[in-house]
């Protein structure tokens, strides 16, 4: 009797041709001639079609990964890249950085007015009465209040909205230009405004 060959196996008894050997399973391989059964399956970081006689028929690309028995990569989810070959899995992007698209190979900066945590697939907005003017924020605590003096009214921003209006007092991480009574006003608060009896913020 001939073998099957390598690539191929055959569990079946009265075989009586080639024909009648069996391509390998996707994902796995076979090694070798005269298989009854497929010898493993594929290794982690690489795929196999059908018919494979090794446990590495092929690399995974940049931008995908390939988990043990593979038989086509997978694309990196978003938050998440690859820049290599061969890998079982992706990287997570780092703090400060983001990746919106699957089968990424490297992260972009977080942008202005946006923070993005370890992993971020959309950055996160800065929040009302809070402004970013930086890249690569990490966190909403890295958000500035907005500045003593102006009103920030809108998530997102990368510099207060405007000054608040005239002849009122605005506390930093103000949200609204129309500002309220303040009857908790400190008495270098007063001072400043010239006025020993009230003072006036804007609310968060």
């Amino acid at each position: 009797p001939s073998a099957c060959e390598a690539g191929t196996y055959n569990n079946y008894t009265g075989a009586s041709s080639a024909a009648d050997c069996q391509a390998c399973l996707p994902g796995h391989y076979c090694a070798g001639s005269n298989n009854p059964y497929p010898t493993g399956k594929c290794r982690a970081g690489y795929y196999c079609t059908t018919g494979s006689p090794i446990p590495t028929q092929f690399e995974s690309p940049p931008g995908y990964y390939s988990p043990t028995g593979s038989s086509a990569p997978l694309s990196c989810e978003p938050g998440t890249y690859n820049n290599e070959y061969a890998r079982s899995s992706c990287f997570d992007c780092v703090a400060g950085r983001y990746s919106s698209n699957r089968s990424a190979t490297s992260c972009t900066n977080c942008p202005r007015g946006y923070y993005c945590p370890e992993g971020t697939d959309v950055p996160n907005r800065c929040p009302i009465g809070r402004f970013g003017d930086s890249k690569k924020l990490v966190s909403e605590k890295q958000c500035t209040n907005c500045t003593a003096g102006y009103y920030c009214q809108y998530s997102g921003k990368t510099e207060p909205t405007g000054e608040c209006e005239a002849g009122y007092y605005c506390t930093g991480g103000a949200a609204k230009r129309s500002c309220v009574w303040n009857d908790n006003a400190t008495v270098a608060e007063k001072a400043a405004l010239g006025d020993s009896s009230r003072s006036w913020y804007c609310p968060t």
